[in-house]
């Protein structure tokens, strides 16, 4: 029993952890990519600096809005396929 609940435990843990790595993960790498794109066509010369602060910028926005607007997208997805699907 002790090990069922260990396991349980675990998994708990993991789906915790999973919620707040995936928007990190996802925003960190679509951050870095749409700023790197942006800079590279308005920059007339590349400047690591201004990539940087604009890539953090941007990263500080998306990881908050994502951790909220994930749970809502997970939502209206099933929903949306519950309905397509019925």
């Amino acid at each position: 029993a002790t090990s069922i609940r260990s396991s349980e435990q675990q998994s708990l843990i993991k789906q915790r952890i999973g919620k707040i790595l995936v928007p990190l993960i996802v925003s960190t790498m679509m951050t870095l990519i749409i700023s790197l794109i942006i800079s590279m066509l308005t920059l007339e010369q590349w400047q690591l600096g201004i990539w940087s602060k604009t890539w953090l910028l941007s990263w500080l926005i998306a990881y908050p809005s994502l951790l909220v607007i994930l749970p809502c997208a997970q939502k209206s997805t099933a929903h949306l396929l519950n309905y397509l699907f019925r």
